[in-house]
C-alpha cells in the first residue's frame, strides 16, 4: 500500500504536509501510514479513498485498478470527448505540464471563491 498511496500524493503534487492539512491529519501520520510504520484506520483508509477517487482495494494493492468497472466506464466516456486536449497535454514537456497544473489549479481555486 505504501507505494501506492506516495505514488497517489505525488501525482497530484502535494507534499505530506500538504495532504494532511488537507485531510486535517498531521504530516507524522501520513508519512507512518506512507511508510507502513503504522496501520491505517479504516477512518484514514475511507478518506484517502474518497480524496484521491480510487477504491479502497487499489489503496491497499489488492489490485491495479484504481476505479471500479463502471468509474472507468465514465473515464472513457470523458476521455473520449476531450481526447484532443489529452493529447496536447502528452505533447508538452515536464515543465510545461507543471505550469498547465499551477494554471487549472488557480483556476479551481478562483472558481471556489
Amino acid at each position: 500500500m505504501d507505494n501506492n498511496l506516495e505514488k497517489l500524493r505525488k501525482s497530484a503534487h502535494l507534499t505530506q504536509h500538504k495532504l494532511g492539512k488537507q485531510l486535517g491529519l498531521s504530516q507524522q501520520v501520513i508519512s507512518r501510514i506512507e511508510r507502513d510504520i503504522s496501520t491505517i484506520t479504516l477512518e484514514h483508509l475511507l478518506l484517502l479513498a474518497d480524496f484521491y477517487q480510487v477504491s479502497i482495494d487499489y489503496l491497499l494493492d489488492r489490485t491495479k485498478a484504481k476505479r471500479s468497472w463502471e468509474e472507468q466506464q465514465v473515464i472513457s466516456e470523458v476521455l473520449e470527448e476531450h481526447y484532443e486536449l489529452v493529447r496536447a497535454l502528452e505533447m508538452l514537456d515536464e515543465r510545461d505540464t507543471g505550469l498547465v497544473w499551477a494554471l487549472i489549479e488557480k483556476m479551481l481555486e478562483d472558481n471556489k471563491e
